[in-house]
């Protein structure tokens, strides 16, 4: 049979997941593989900002010529490896992303040791999220950098610029304004001119540490 089919839900947004990585908010995945399991699986995941992919719903569907769903059945299917397994097929690399789509390249799809490099650091941040992940962690300043440039540059360009680290960043509008606050904080951009008006008043050169 050939791999899980995954269908990455509509009103879905995109997280950061590893490296140049990213991965649906939400999605749906389907095993249908009898050789690995009696009946068919479907699984809904859903994935926070920064944190781990949650299984959100189970179904599971008799095969035409298969045994009944039974409570035993359940209790044998390894949930916890099928949503890493399904984080590894649904993650990819967004190539170009415009107001309203996106082209990408999937992860499983690239069958080079720079692909399996991008897989192994996608299992590690996966088992290390739930630790890493704490209220007020600090956000690293490269990212508050890349925050910083990409702002300045739709500022340039006459685009709303928060909105900008949105789409580029595949973030929510809440994170992309968390962000471009830090940024000010840390000197990566100067103070807003005016109370919810883009743009930002001169500031000192930062130190480098």
């Amino acid at each position: 049979m050939g791999q899980p089919d995954v269908h990455i839900d509509l009103d879905a947004t995109w997280a950061r997941f590893a490296g140049d990585y990213v991965i649906p908010t939400s999605y749906r995945i389907t095993f249908d593989d009898p050789d690995r399991f009696k009946v068919v699986l479907e699984l809904q995941v859903r994935v926070r900002e920064g944190e781990r992919p949650e299984l959100a719903e189970l179904r599971c569907v008799q095969r035409a010529d298969g045994p009944p769903v039974s409570s035993g059945m359940l209790r044998e299917l390894p949930l916890g490896s099928l949503v890493r397994e399904s984080a590894r097929l649904a993650a990819h690399r967004l190539d170009h992303v415009w107001d309203g789509g996106w082209v990408g390249t999937p992860l499983w799809s690239e069958p080079t040791k720079t692909q399996k490099d991008a897989m192994q650091q996608v299992f590690a941040e996966y088992r290390n999220a739930s630790l890493t992940r704490k209220p007020g962690r600090r956000v690293p300043d490269d990212l508050l950098h890349r925050v910083a440039d990409i702002y300045r540059r739709a500022l340039t360009d006459g685009r709303p610029p928060t909105r900008a680290v949105e789409i580029e960043l595949h973030c929510s509008r809440a994170t992309a304004g968390r962000w471009v606050a830090q940024a000010r904080g840390r000197d990566y951009l100067g103070a807003a001119v005016k109370k919810g008006k883009a743009g930002e008043q001169p500031t000192r050169k930062r130190k480098e540490k």
